[in-house]
């Protein structure tokens, strides 16, 4: 049996707005005897219904912005609850080629025996995912009794990003809980601002003060484009 390096994870810059699936994140993997590049995609239901089966789109580009594979891949047989997560155990290419950047978008849906496009549903593109200082994710972490606490979170048009980067889509739901990491938002709000306060006081044992980043300054600089160049993971 082979084994598997993950060696890259970028996560969705979009959500798609109206659709009972949303994408969460591109993953790749080394397979560890050819070094042969395996693409994986991870989506979310957040429909009330299990998904039975999904249909995705997507293009791989190399470092140049060559198209190297276009095509549609199809999760059949499914049976995803709802707010659960699939994809990511399927390869939906390999290649011995670097890849420079991947494009994803999505193409129906089944619940059931009803087939559903979601060639109307269009992708709205979120603020770029900025990480927390040090010190303060190791505060909120500890306030959270959890190992999650990575980007700032912050408020959508349609919903909110953890943060664990999980958008949570609130349309018809009222979502207050992450889906992928449990968080509650109202818990989570306050233990970054309670955080962001304590690294502003000083610390009187060693005469200095700590360095504070305002966590309320968010920088849109997300581009509006469904584009999801790989980053090398940390």
């Amino acid at each position: 049996m082979s084994q598997f390096t993950p060696i890259a994870l970028s996560r969705a810059r979009y959500y798609t707005k109206g659709s009972p699936v949303q994408f969460v994140q591109v993953e790749l993997l080394r397979i560890d005897d050819t070094g042969n590049i395996v693409v994986t995609l991870t989506f979310k239901n957040i429909n009330s219904r299990p998904l039975t089966a999904f249909t995705a789109h997507f293009v791989c580009k190399d470092r140049n912005g060559g198209v190297i594979m276009e095509d549609n891949f199809t999760y059949e047989n499914l049976d995803v609850a709802p707010d659960e997560m699939f994809g990511s155990d399927d390869g939906v290419f390999v290649t011995d080629e670097p890849l420079g950047g991947i494009e994803v978008s999505l193409v129906s849906v089944e619940y059931g025996s009803q087939r559903h496009s979601l060639a109307q549903c269009q992708a709205v593109t979120l603020q770029k995912l900025q990480k927390l200082p040090v010190d303060i994710s190791k505060r909120v972490n500890m306030a959270l009794q959890k190992n999650c606490a990575v980007y700032i979170p912050f408020n959508a048009p349609d919903g909110w990003v953890c943060t664990c980067g999980g958008f949570n889509y609130n349309v018809g739901r009222g979502a207050q809980v992450c889906t992928e990491c449990g968080t509650e938002k109202k818990v989570l709000f306050a233990s970054v601002r309670a955080a962001v306060e304590q690294s502003r006081q000083p610390r009187t044992q060693a005469g200095g003060v700590l360095p504070v980043v305002d966590n309320a300054q968010f920088e849109n600089k997300a581009r509006n484009t469904s584009q999801m160049p790989p980053q090398n993971r940390t």
